[in-house]
């Protein structure tokens, strides 16, 4: 699957079940209730490598075994062409890397995650109940930039609060619990985007940010005053990132500013011009100092490419 041999995989889950069995492995629920995730303990070592698909590939096996799913009908199911194969997944191939999974983490142990998939189930259902009643009241803007409400809600429950709000937010992507908005219904988030820290996101006029965004501790301003004008009139100005752009500490993008995709805006710089594709940008007022490698980049800040760290 995806490049990976059955030797890597064999390997890989031999190695993952000897940090289970020293207590530095454990599962949990995947984002979106889809099967199971491992976690893995920072003290960990000697980690079989990430790329290729590896992990997803374990990930899937050992969600199907969790869900109870027999080695046979595991095996006919590998060998229905899909998404990740170009052919269905030989028979053989598919035994062995069940039977290598279950001999790496029993089948018991796995639906433990399932046990914490039902207690996510309703923690999401009583989630929506306080949401409702949140709304109908009036007070969920309100409540959104109270962080100890926000930090309760979980990511789930922070995705669905801005949407009743009006943004538009991918089911994949990652709200932190100290992201404020202004006018949520002119605020689009991407899949695979990451806000956390402290991100303020004044979006009078439309804010865009693109797929696989990173962004922390950033405010984004999308209005301004004419000083020429008697009155100081408004102007509203669309701010748009696009995708794999990468905003890490402290920055503060200006209005109507556009930052291209893949671009990295160096920390505490203030962008007040456009950034373009690929570009490295740094200082007040932020300048393309460099380009960012043209490579293919495959991160998604929301979950990252392995499993995550126990915290």
């Amino acid at each position: 699957m995806m490049g990976v041999s059955l030797e890597q995989f064999t390997a890989a889950v031999a190695r993952l079940g000897e940090l289970r069995e020293c207590g530095l492995v454990r599962v949990r629920p995947a984002p979106g209730n889809n099967g199971l995730v491992l976690a893995i303990d920072k003290a960990a070592d000697d980690l079989p490598a990430k790329g290729g698909g590896l992990y997803a590939d374990i990930m899937d096996v050992m969600s199907a075994i969790a869900r109870g799913t027999s080695v046979e009908q595991f095996v006919r199911d590998r060998a229905v062409p899909g998404p990740d194969f170009d052919e269905g997944e030989d028979e053989a191939v598919a035994r062995a890397k069940y039977e290598a999974t279950v001999a790496a983490f029993p089948p018991r142990w796995l639906k433990g995650g399932l046990l914490k998939l039902a207690r996510r189930r309703l923690r999401e259902w009583m989630t929506a109940l306080v949401l409702k009643a949140a709304r109908r009241s009036g007070r969920l803007r309100g409540l959104m930039t109270w962080y100890p409400f926000a930090r309760v809600l979980g990511p789930d429950g922070r995705r669905t609060a801005w949407r009743m709000l009006g943004a538009q937010i991918a089911d994949t992507a990652w709200i932190g619990p100290r992201v404020t908005m202004q006018v949520p219904r002119e605020v689009s988030v991407g899949a695979g985007s990451k806000l956390g820290g402290r991100v303020r996101v004044e979006a009078y006029g439309k804010v865009t940010i693109g797929r696989n965004v990173l962004i922390n501790d950033t405010d984004l301003f999308s209005t301004q005053h004419d000083i020429d004008d008697p009155g100081l009139r408004g102007e509203r100005r669309t701010i748009s990132i696009g995708d794999y752009a990468w905003l890490p500490h402290k920055i503060i993008v200006l209005p109507g500013v556009r930052i291209g995709s893949h671009a990295v805006i160096g920390s505490g710089s203030v962008v007040s011009r456009d950034v373009s594709d690929y570009g490295v940008a740094v200082g007040n007022p932020a300048r393309v100092v460099k380009e960012r490698a043209r490579v293919k980049y495959t991160y998604v800040p929301a979950v990252g490419n392995r499993p995550s760290l126990i915290e």
